[in-house]
């Protein structure tokens, strides 16, 4: 039985598996299953969050900092920055 935790409705290649789970216990409650967004916060498989446009250190800093503008809280007490890199490395 599953809890309250948001599940991955994708199956994704082994390599990504532990950033699909690390993503789903840390971020899937805000940015929604499979990083689909929800009201709460935005869709990261998105042009806008592409490494072009947001590099995978600005997106590791917001994950352990939260972002700028405060929407996004820390997340630094809930992922290590090995579990942060495979989480990265889910979302590209």
């Amino acid at each position: 039985a599953s809890g309250c935790a948001v599940e991955p409705q994708k199956v994704v290649p082994e390599p990504y598996l532990l950033g699909q789970v690390s993503f789903h216990k840390v971020c899937a409650n805000c940015h929604g299953a499979d990083a689909i967004g929800t009201n709460k916060a935005p869709r990261l498989i998105h042009s806008r969050y592409s490494e072009e446009n947001f590099s995978n250190k600005k997106v590791a800093k917001t994950i352990m900092n939260g972002s700028s503008s405060g929407a996004m809280q820390s997340q630094q007490n809930k992922v290590t920055q090995e579990y942060n890199k495979h989480i990265i490395k889910y979302l590209r």
